[in-house]
C-alpha cells in the first residue's frame, strides 16, 4: 500500500534538485533584468529589445534544467509505485502462506504510464511559470520605463516591483479556474493525485489477479468531514455484503473512488490497501487531540498552513529585494524583515497555543538558496551596533588581527594602518545575515555567517572609502569613484588597463569572454582564492561578461558607473590585506589601477 511518508518523499525530490534550481534562476534572471533594464533602457523602443533578451535568457533556463527534471520525475515516480506494488505483493502473499509475486508485466507499464504523465504536468507547470514570469516581467518593466522617461520614478517603486517579480518567478495561474499557486504547491498537488491514482488501479489490478475482493482505507486526525465517514473502514470491491456477521458496504459507492472529491481524488491523503476479514486490525483514531475535536483540528492545522504561507512568501520577497542589491538602507527591506519576526511569532504563538508541531520545511520558502531571517525592531538601531570584536566568533578576530600585525603585501601595510586607526568606527548591523555588504546609509557592515577575514577586510574597505579623508574628497563620499591623480579617475586607469589586456591579446572590442578564457588558462595552476578579486574587476570591466567564475551581476554593473572603482577598491583592499598572490595577479593584470590603489590608501586618514 502506498504510504503517505512515500508519497511526502517524492514530493521532495520532484520539486527539489533541478526542478528548484530552475525557480531560482528564473526569480534571478526577472530581477537581475529588472535591474539592468530599468537602468539603461531610457525610451520605450529599447523594451522591445530587453524583452526579447530576457525571453531567451528564460528559455536558456528551461532548456539547461528540462532534461534533469524530466529524469528524476521518471525515475522517482516508477520507483515509488514499483515498492508500493512489491509491498501489496507481500501483504497478499502472507495471508495466502505464498511466496510473493514481482512486479508483473501490466504493473510496470501502469507506473511508466504514471511517470509519463507527471512528467507532462511538470513540464506543463513549467513553461506556463515562463510564460507568465515573462509577461508579469514586461509590465513591471514597462512601468518602470514610463517613470524614467516621465523623470519621476516613485519613491520605492523598485522595492514593490522587485516584490511583484518575486512573485511573478513562482507562481502559475491555472487559466480555467482563473486561482494561482506556488509551483512547487501546483505539482505536489496534481502529482498527489496522479500517483495516488496509480498506486489505486496497480492495487486493485493486483487483487483482481488473486481474486481478493476486501480493502481497507487508513485514517488521519483532522480529515476533511467528508472523507471522515469512510477513512479507517473495510470496505468489498464487489458491492455490499456480510461476512462472518460483519457487513462491508461497497467500495465505490461509500468512498467515491474514482471521482474528484473521493477517495484518491484531488489532493487526498487517504489510502487503501488489502483487508483480511477476521484477521485485519482498522487503524484507530482517538476522540480528541490537544483537547480538539477533528473539526477544530483540521481548522487548527489550516491555519497552520495560512500562516506558513505567509512567512513562505515574505521570505522570497526579502530575498528578492537581496537579489536586487537592496539592504538595511531600504526602509521597505527592513519592513519586510520585520514583517517576517512578526510572522514567525504569531506562527510560533498558534503552535503552542494548539499544541502543534512547527513544521519548519513549510516555512522555508521555495527556491531560496540562503533563507532570510527576520529582523527585531531594534536589531539595526544605531544604538544597538555591536563593534567587529563584540561581533564575530574570536577565531575570526584572531586572524583579522594576525593579517594587521603582520601584513602580507607592502601596499597591506598602509591598508592596516587605515584598519587599526578607524577600527572604532567599524559598526557591525547583523553577524550572521545571508551574505555580506556594506550599508553606507547606516555606515555598517552585515557579514554573512561564517565568513572568512578576506570578507572582513573587503567590506571594512567599503567603509574606509566612503567613511575616510583622501585630500580634497570629503568623508561621506566614494573616494575611489572621485579621486584623480594626472587628470584620470580610478575607474579610467582599470578601464585602459582592461583595453590593453584585449589588445595584447589581438582580442578586439567585445570579446571578454576570449579574454577571460586566456587569463585563465595563463593562471591555470594558481589556487582559485588568488583570483577571486582579479575575477570581480574583469566582470566590472566588462559589465559581467568576463570573469574567471566569480563576479557581480550584470545588473549590479549597469546600475551605475561608480560602481566598479567602489568594488575594485575593496577588492585591492582585501587582496592587500590578506593575500601576497591575489595582490600579485592584481597589480600583473591591472598596473595602472594598483598603483592608483596605493596612492589614494596613501592619501587616506
Amino acid at each position: 500500500m502506498l504510504g503517505e511518508r512515500d508519497i511526502e518523499e517524492l514530493a521532495a525530490k520532484i520539486t527539489g534538485g533541478a526542478q528548484e534550481a530552475f525557480v531560482a534562476g528564473l526569480t534571478a534572471a526577472l530581477v537581475d533584468d529588472l535591474m539592468a533594464g530599468v537602468v539603461n533602457a531610457t525610451t520605450r523602443s529599447t523594451l522591445g529589445a530587453l524583452a526579447a533578451a530576457n525571453r531567451e535568457r528564460v528559455d536558456t533556463l528551461l532548456m539547461e534544467h528540462r532534461a534533469k527534471i524530466s529524469e528524476t520525475v521518471m525515475a522517482e515516480v516508477r520507483r515509488t509505485l514499483l515498492a508500493a506494488d512489491e509491498r501489496d505483493a507481500e501483504a497478499i502473499a502472507a495471508f495466502r502462506h505464498a511466496s510473493p509475486e514481482g512486479a508483473t508485466r501490466r504493473a510496470r507499464m501502469m507506473a511508466e504510464q504514471a511517470a509519463v504523465g507527471i512528467r507532462q504536468m511538470v513540464e506543463r507547470q513549467n513553461v506556463a511559470l515562463a510564460r507568465q514570469a515573462e509577461e508579469a516581467w514586461y509590465a513591471v518593466a514597462a512601468e518602470g520605463i514610463r517613470y524614467a522617461e516621465a523623470g519621476a520614478m516613485p519613491k520605492g517603486w523598485i522595492d514593490k516591483a522587485v516584490v511583484r517579480l518575486a512573485d511573478a518567478g513562482v507562481k502559475t495561474v491555472d487559466y480555467r479556474s482563473g486561482t494561482s499557486s506556488q509551483v512547487d504547491v501546483a505539482i505536489k498537488r496534481h502529482m498527489r493525485t496522479q500517483v495516488n491514482q496509480a498506486a489505486g488501479r496497480m492495487e486493485i489490478d493486483r487483487l483482481d489477479a488473486c481474486g481478493h475482493r476486501f480493502v481497507q482505507t487508513t485514517a488521519h486526525f483532522g480529515a476533511r468531514e467528508e472523507h471522515q465517514e469512510w477513512q479507517g473502514k473495510a470496505f468489498c470491491l464487489d458491492g455490499a455484503c456480510e461476512v462472518g456477521g460483519v457487513r462491508y458496504p461497497d467500495f465505490y459507492a461509500a468512498t467515491g473512488y474514482g471521482t474528484v472529491t473521493g477517495l484518491c481524488g484531488a489532493n487526498c491523503r487517504h489510502h487503501f490497501g488489502v483487508h483480511v476479514p477476521g484477521l485485519s486490525k482498522l487503524p484507530g483514531l482517538p476522540e480528541k487531540v490537544n483537547g480538539m475535536d477533528a473539526r477544530e483540528y483540521y481548522e487548527a492545522t489550516q491555519r497552520q498552513r495560512e500562516l506558513e504561507r505567509r512567512v513562505r512568501k515574505t521570505k522570497r520577497e526579502i530575498s528578492a529585494m537581496e537579489q536586487a542589491g537592496l539592504g538595511l538602507e531600504s526602509p521597505a527591506y527592513v519592513q519586510k524583515r520585520l514583517v517576517l519576526g512578526r510572522q514567525q511569532a504569531a506562527l510560533r504563538s498558534h503552535c503552542a497555543d494548539k499544541g502543534l508541531v512547527r513544521q519548519y520545511a513549510r516555512e522555508r520558502a521555495y527556491g531560496v538558496d540562503s533563507q532570510p531571517r527576520a529582523l527585531r525592531s531594534t536589531a539595526w538601531s544605531p544604538k544597538n551596533s555591536p563593534s567587529l570584536n563584540s561581533a564575530v566568533p574570536r577565531s575570526l578576530k584572531r586572524r583579522v588581527d594576525g593579517f594587521l600585525k603582520s601584513p602580507p603585501t607592502a601596499p597591506g601595510k598602509d591598508c592596516a594602518r587605515i584598519f587599526r586607526d578607524n577600527r572604532s568606527i567599524i559598526r557591525i548591523a547583523d553577524a550572521k545575515a545571508a551574505r555580506s555588504y556594506f550599508t553606507p546609509a547606516t555606515g555598517k557592515l552585515t557579514l554573512k555567517k561564517g565568513c572568512d577575514a578576506r570578507t572582513v577586510f573587503h567590506e571594512s574597505g567599503h567603509l574606509f572609502d566612503y567613511a575616510l579623508r583622501a585630500g580634497p574628497i570629503g568623508n561621506g563620499t566614494w573616494t575611489s569613484a572621485r579621486f584623480k591623480a594626472g587628470g584620470t579617475t580610478f575607474g579610467d586607469e582599470l578601464l585602459r588597463d582592461y583595453g590593453e589586456l584585449l589588445a595584447s591579446r589581438g582580442l578586439g572590442a567585445g570579446k571578454d569572454r576570449e579574454l577571460a578564457a586566456a587569463i585563465r588558462a595563463e593562471l591555470a595552476g594558481a589556487p582559485p582564492r588568488a583570483t577571486v578579486e582579479l575575477s570581480d574587476i574583469l566582470s566590472g570591466c566588462s559589465s559581467g561578461a568576463a570573469h574567471l567564475g566569480f563576479g557581480h551581476s550584470r545588473a549590479y554593473w549597469a546600475r551605475s558607473p561608480d560602481n566598479l572603482p567602489i568594488e575594485a577598491f575593496a577588492n585591492m583592499f582585501s587582496a592587500a590585506s590578506t593575500s601576497a598572490e591575489a595582490y600579485a595577479a592584481l597589480s600583473r593584470y591591472f598596473p595602472r589601477g594598483a598603483k592608483m590603489f596605493e596612492t589614494m590608501i596613501g592619501a587616506i586618514r
